[in-house]
């Protein structure tokens, strides 16, 4: 009669192990993210070519713009020339522009333009992974990511980017 009471026990203990997962609260928000530990399935930890593996949130050279159909934000993500830069848009009439928004999203193109001299964006990585948190979008744009994977292809990447974290505050001027 021990044996099912054993299995009983081995059984709750599992149970117990698999209801307790990480949810990543307790990681600091500058912690380089790892491609390979946070989409092992995806991604192959490979960075993508002149990009850089995890880059800093500290945006250099922030603007933002609103044309009248679609608010646009750049900002370099390092001092190379040409730049990195971070880019994130959306459409004047998406009916929920604040809040908190799990990357992709339907709404919100987030990207990086890699080595992006006159902002065409000719070799982008989309935003695979993440949230991004947004506070304001009427004079200013106000925002922040957290621990965005950027990836060459949506469908199959084969490599990757990443921010841990960006705080994004700047006036919106009028496009062009």
């Amino acid at each position: 009669m021990g044996a099912p009471q054993f299995r009983y026990q081995l059984i709750a203990s599992l149970v117990v192990l698999v209801g307790c997962g990480d949810d990543g609260a307790s990681e600091d928000a500058g912690v380089v993210i790892d491609a390979i530990n946070v989409r092992p399935d995806v991604m192959n930890g490979v960075t993508c070519p002149n990009a850089e593996p995890n880059y800093p949130g500290a945006l250099q050279s922030p603007t933002a713009t609103d044309d009248g159909t679609t608010l646009t934000f750049f900002g370099d993500l390092n001092t190379d020339t040409p730049p990195d830069r971070l880019r994130i848009v959306v459409a004047d009439n998406v009916a929920e522009p604040i809040g908190t928004f799990v990357l992709p999203h339907a709404d919100w193109s987030v990207s990086i333009c890699v080595d992006d001299s006159d902002s065409t964006c000719a070799t982008e990585l989309v935003a695979f992974s993440g949230t991004l948190r947004v506070e304001s979008v009427s004079t200013r744009f106000k925002a922040n990511l957290d621990r965005v994977l950027f990836v060459d292809s949506q469908a199959t990447p084969t490599c990757s980017a990443s921010v841990s974290q960006a705080s994004l505050d700047v006036a919106i001027g009028a496009g062009a």
